[in-house]
């Protein structure tokens, strides 16, 4: 008996020792659950232990501290089993929670997946088919001249296979026309930019060499994507268009060529008639014989026009360049032009360089583009305006500024400022005569003296047309 006593006893000091060993873990590591249950299994071990010396040991020979170290020992023991059994339950639910949410997630994260790469790949056959439906055709062009993609009308227009096209390094005549950088050479003219246009956006017109010449306008649009930068490419057939517009200026040449002569013819005998070589006429015949020369000779000078767009579309006019002095025709041009201004109540300044400044133009036909942009800037001016014309040079550029406060242009008329047989509809409602070639040929004399002309609105209302010229 005394030997189960001492058991007993060592016993309980070894459960004390262990419990607070176990504290001891919970306290250095609360998340170390392995240790938690290693020494809780021990004490449980220990329990059945005591439970069974409790058993074979009289119970007269446990004192009542013994006693209470047992119970002590039962409680501590069951308080631990119980709760590390509900944290072991509690961890293995968060992680099955846990790994739900995450295979949930990983499901709608494959079914976005799919439904965007539906999407783009869908997008991608739609843009595809848009491309190849063109009637224009279309080539992709990177800026070290690999073509990309070319459609179906590029493959008809040029007569080149796209399959060879995009296999090969090489690129196949006459697409490389279309391909590379674009010098200026006679079978090409660059067209102005259109405000419908993208910014960089270039238009040009080629005569496609090949058995059947073509004439090719070429649009081509620079697109970014990133640091990716590559072109488009839009090429038109425009053959048919320039053989009808060929046509119709053949034939406006032919009739203003037939209409001048008995034009000239009935100036010829109404000035006869008007100065009395035919006899004498009553005042009022001779007031209506005036106003019948005056509308003969708007229809002159109308196939003047006429005949003189002919020249240019055609190449044919002739510029007989000379040193001219661009300020002494300027006051010229003034001096012409300030009887109409006085009629018209209009004040007409120059603010002109003390250095005469001088170019190489053909006086006559530099002399007309100066006189009708003066004359707009009078005759569609408002009473009692003004117009400004100031000259001058700086470095290698000479630019003439004409500054008017009439009426303007509106934003949406800019565009065909220089199209033929074009007149705004202010402009028409305060003058009806008129065709429309001013602006046109105007524009075409300049462009042939080495110019530039742009008309801009005028921050303080009217207009600016603006003339830029080499120096000499």
């Amino acid at each position: 008996m005394g030997l189960l006593i001492n058991i007993y006893s060592a016993s309980t000091w070894l459960i004390g020792i262990i419990v607070l060993l176990f504290l001891s873990a919970i306290v250095i590591g609360r998340n170390h659950t392995s240790s938690r249950l290693f020494f809780s299994r021990i004490l449980i071990v220990s329990m059945f232990a005591l439970m069974f010396a409790n058993i074979f040991i009289a119970e007269a020979t446990l004192g009542i501290l013994a006693r209470l170290a047992v119970f002590g020992t039962f409680l501590l023991a069951g308080t631990l089993f119980v709760r590390t059994t509900l944290q072991e339950e509690r961890t293995r639910e968060d992680l099955a929670n846990l790994t739900d949410r995450m295979e949930e997630m990983n499901a709608n994260l494959e079914s976005l997946v799919h439904t965007r790469t539906k999407e783009i790949k869908h997008a991608r056959i739609h843009t595809d088919t848009i491309i190849e439906q063109l009637t224009h055709g279309l080539l992709e062009i990177t800026p070290d001249g690999r073509l990309l993609r070319m459609n179906e009308a590029a493959e008809t227009l040029t007569g080149v296979s796209r399959n060879v096209a995009l296999k090969n390094a090489v690129i196949p005549p006459p697409l490389t026309q279309l391909m590379y950088p674009y010098t200026k050479t006679r079978n090409e003219s660059e067209l102005p930019p259109s405000p419908s246009l993208p910014r960089g956006a270039d238009v040009r017109e080629i005569t496609l060499q090949g058995p059947q010449a073509r004439q090719i306008q070429t649009t081509t649009i620079p697109i970014k994507n990133g640091t990716k930068k590559t072109f488009v490419r839009l090429l038109r057939d425009i053959t048919r268009h320039k053989r009808i517009s060929r046509s119709k200026t053949e034939f406006i040449s032919v009739a203003a060529h037939q209409l001048r002569t008995p034009l000239a013819g009935i100036k010829w005998t109404l000035n006869l008639l008007i100065d009395g070589e035919l006899g004498r006429l009553s005042a009022n015949a001779r007031t209506q014989l005036i106003h019948a020369n005056q509308s003969n000779e708007l229809l002159l000078q109308l196939i003047g026009d006429l005949l003189l767009v002919s020249r240019i579309e055609t190449g044919k006019e002739d510029y007989s360049m000379a040193n001219v002095s661009l300020t002494a025709l300027i006051q010229k041009t003034l001096e012409t032009l300030t009887s109409f201004g006085n009629e018209e109540k209009i004040e007409i300044t120059s603010t002109m360089p003390k250095t005469p400044i001088h170019i190489m133009a053909d006086e006559r036909l530099f002399g007309r583009a100066l006189f009708s942009l003066i004359d707009n800037a009078i005759r569609y001016n408002t009473e009692g305006g003004s117009v400004k014309i100031s000259l001058t040079k700086k470095d290698a550029t000479i630019t003439i500024d004409i500054h008017d406060t009439g009426i303007g242009i509106p934003p949406q008329e800019r565009e065909h400022l220089f199209s033929k047989f074009y007149r705004s509809e202010a402009s028409i409602k305060r003058h009806t005569e008129g065709a429309g070639l001013a602006l046109f040929i105007t524009k075409h004399i300049i462009v042939r003296h080495g110019g530039t002309l742009t008309i801009n609105p005028a921050p303080t209302g009217g207009t600016i047309a603006t003339i830029t010229l080499p120096a000499l």
